[in-house]
């Protein structure tokens, strides 16, 4: 059934569920992010972290797999019983979980009645970011990755489908190979201890994947001439790196995020820094989409990857209030923790 042909009354009902889906999700992420730190010991957080993202990793592989061979199998009406079956277990997992783990403060009448006021909800919010800087750096590099990552969302399949002329197998093998390695990253970070000096790490695994995304562009400035398994190893390659520096990179900063900002604050935090990375998206995805269909795609990779680094780069000197060390903030936590019992 074409676009054109579903009635204004079905076609709005489509919206409003992919609306309404699109919400519930961006929620449930928020509020799982605000939790985080009340769900584990504050030393279990980076591997809660890690194995989050091992899993979103692991999905965006097998979904599409599945999804394919259920919906040659079933209806859509089955569809939709799968989906109310595996979210009432969702429901029943989320109600059995201990929000209080580590002590959380019950919430009393009074803040709860505070806290329904969005506007003023989100100004506190507002003001809570201002005496944060290293959080403001944080959110503002997140941005940064989300607006230019586009360039490789769109640019990809681009060179790899019309330049190298690339089979849909060799390009599904390419794309694949960005969640393996983050899944791969993932075992690897579990077992590692946090450094102290966990951002400047984060920024350069950040400035990794400009280097990543400049090499992309390699290829198609210099006009090698390869096999098409060549090419396809060469970008299998790029995207396992491109996984890892992506893994090196959320991980630690979700983790940074979730300790050094006020659990009364969290959900507001994430939300504002979620929605201003969603904001790039598609504003970078209609820019690059612009840029790819009138200039050099090689070249494009190649002045994206210079400027995140140019921007990144000047983002390691500014000076902030010194946060305190990852590691160093466990120890800390874990030291009074004893002392007190």
């Amino acid at each position: 059934m074409e676009l054109q042909q579903l009635s204004g009354t079905y076609l709005i009902k489509i919206i409003i569920l992919l609306v309404l889906l699109d919400i519930f999700q961006l929620f449930i992420g928020n509020v799982f992010s605000a939790s985080a730190i009340n769900l584990v010991p504050k030393t279990q957080v980076q591997q809660l972290n890690s194995i989050q993202q091992m899993v979103r990793s692991s999905a965006s592989i097998l979904a599409p797999i599945f999804g394919g061979i259920a919906y040659g199998m079933m209806p859509f009406f089955g569809f939709t019983l799968v989906m109310l079956v595996t979210t009432s277990v969702v429901m029943l997992i989320v109600l059995s979980l201990n929000f209080r783990f580590n002590g959380a403060q019950l919430v009393t009448k009074t803040d709860f009645k505070r806290k329904v006021d969005f506007l003023t909800s989100f100004k506190e919010g507002i003001h809570y970011l201002r005496q944060k800087q290293a959080i403001v750096m944080l959110i503002i590099t997140a941005c940064v990755i989300n607006f230019f990552f586009c360039a490789v969302n769109v640019g990809l399949p681009f060179i790899l489908v019309n330049r190298f002329k690339l089979s849909n197998i060799f390009y599904s093998i390419v794309e694949a190979s960005t969640s393996v390695g983050m899944i791969l990253s993932g075992f690897i970070f579990m077992k590692q201890k946090p450094a102290e000096n966990q951002i400047q790490i984060m920024y350069r695994w950040v400035i990794g994947i400009a280097l990543i995304t400049s090499g992309m562009g390699l290829p198609v400035v210099l006009h090698v001439q390869l096999l098409k398994l060549e090419i396809t190893g060469i970008y299998v390659a790029l995207a396992l790196l491109m996984g890892v520096a992506l893994f090196e990179t959320n991980v630690p900063m979700a983790g940074y995020m979730q300790l050094h900002i006020d659990s009364s604050f969290q959900g507001r935090v994430f939300t504002i820094q979620s929605s201003l990375s969603m904001l790039m998206m598609p504003v970078g995805t209609i820019m690059y989409g612009y840029l790819f269909d009138h200039f050099n795609a090689g070249i494009i990779f190649l002045v994206s990857g210079i400027i995140v680094i140019i921007f990144i780069s000047v983002f390691m000197q500014i000076k902030v209030t010194k946060p305190i060390g990852y590691a160093r903030n466990i120890a800390g936590t874990k030291n009074l923790e004893n002392g007190q019992k």
